[in-house]
């Protein structure tokens, strides 16, 4: 029952809960209903990923269905792992690692580089000069990354430490202190090799005058 105090209208306590017991039941029902259709979605992309990959086995070249027209109804879709299915097949790495440097998700851009990225395995290495590019320009601290692309760029001999240099000058959130253990690594590199350059220098002008 309602009460009427200086021309408000006021609920009384029995009314008051009626109302916020039917809010608490719609949120509820809303919620229920988000679910669901999230719930749905995750179903759909699984079983349209299932079809994609079934509908092209991996001895054959070629999929059964027209891979162009399934990158577009991916893209239109924002259906992701499908995307990233059809690149890696066929073996458009660099659109794969795009993928991820629009979403924003650097723990699986070097997941993905580290797998795709290995020469050893037949991947392509300069996967790893493109990570470097987009973290030197991406304009926020991402050292923990850099640190770990520096690793690979370093164990492959992917660029020299003057581009890196300039690369990573680029993000103005990014410190020496990150470049520091790689640019020691390398001066002692370069010192070891200039020492071996002198040492075979001096054994070939004795054997000349022997």
């Amino acid at each position: 029952m309602s009460q009427v105090n200086g021309g408000g209208v006021y609920l009384n306590g029995a009314s008051a809960k009626a109302v916020n017991s039917n809010a608490e039941s719609n949120g509820t029902t809303a919620d229920k209903k988000s679910s669901k259709e999230e719930k749905d979605r995750l179903v759909r992309r699984e079983k349209g990923l299932r079809l994609l990959k079934s509908a092209w086995p991996e001895e054959a070249e070629h999929p059964l269905y027209d891979v162009d027209l399934a990158i577009i109804l991916c893209e239109m879709n924002a259906f992701k792992d499908g995307l990233l299915y059809l690149y890696e097949k066929m073996k458009l790495y660099k659109e794969v690692i795009a993928c991820y440097m629009q979403a924003h998700d650097h723990e699986g851009l070097i997941a993905c580089c580290k797998r795709l990225g290995d020469s050893v395995k037949g991947g392509d290495p300069s996967l790893w000069a493109d990570l470097l590019k987009y973290f030197g320009e991406l304009g926020e601290d991402c050292s923990k990354e850099v640190k770990e692309v520096l690793t690979y760029i370093e164990r492959d001999d992917i660029l020299p430490p003057l581009i890196v240099l300039q690369t990573l000058s680029r993000n103005p959130c990014l410190t020496l202190s990150v470049l520091k253990d790689y640019i020691a690594r390398k001066l002692e590199q370069e010192s070891k090799m200039i020492e071996e350059d002198r040492q075979a220098i001096e054994k070939y002008q004795v054997g000349n005058y022997i």
